[in-house]
């Protein structure tokens, strides 16, 4: 069943559906950029020492999702 009108849902189903998801820690994709935000809450990602950062969640095989 489809929740309807949480905010954070925008078509993701579109290109994760049947995406194989892990847990992982999280790493800078370039080093022009050291953080990431989560796809659906928006929380912040880095790999060094934040306070207001999380430094593993899930992420897709490629790490791009």
């Amino acid at each position: 069943m489809k929740a309807t009108g949480d905010w954070r849902l925008t078509n993701q189903e579109r290109y994760l559906k049947s995406v194989a998801l892990h847990w992982c820690s999280s790493a800078p994709k370039s080093s022009e950029n050291d953080h990431d935000y989560c796809e659906f809450c928006f929380a912040k990602f880095m790999s060094n020492e934040s306070v207001d950062a999380l430094r593993e969640g899930f992420t897709a095989d490629d790490r791009d999702r």
